[in-house]
């Protein structure tokens, strides 16, 4: 990581609550809140929010997913600090929304596309 790296041990804690329900054989929804804290070193990151997924099932092979999340700490917060050890690798996006479909290939592997838009 190199020389700018945080010294020390970085400590982490997360937690999500999520309500599923089928709404019928082909449809389900789910919604929950979700939250996520890291320390390490002079870094730290807190992060509160909803999220909530539509699933779609088109046939035993096929389905579909409509997804956001939306987060609840304003952008310039004094939790989150933009000096981040690794922003590339672990840089977490304040809002998100997005599609995804699954494709099932025989009795042993499902392919998964899937496309978002996220703000941060």
């Amino acid at each position: 990581m190199g020389k700018h790296a945080p010294k020390g041990v970085g400590f982490g804690q997360s937690a999500a609550f999520a309500y599923v329900l089928p709404l019928n054989s082909r449809f389900s929804i789910a919604a929950g809140i979700y939250a996520a804290n890291m320390n390490w070193g002079s870094w730290r990151q807190t992060d509160v929010g909803f999220a909530g997924v539509l699933a779609y099932r088109v046939n035993e092979n096929i389905n579909l997913y409509a997804y956001g999340s939306k987060t609840f700490m304003p952008r310039n917060n004094p939790f989150a600090f933009r000096h981040d050890p690794f922003p590339v690798f672990y840089d977490r996006p304040r809002d998100r929304i997005g599609a995804a479909a699954e494709f099932k290939i025989g009795n042993n592997a499902v392919i998964g596309v899937s496309v978002e838009h996220r703000s941060y």
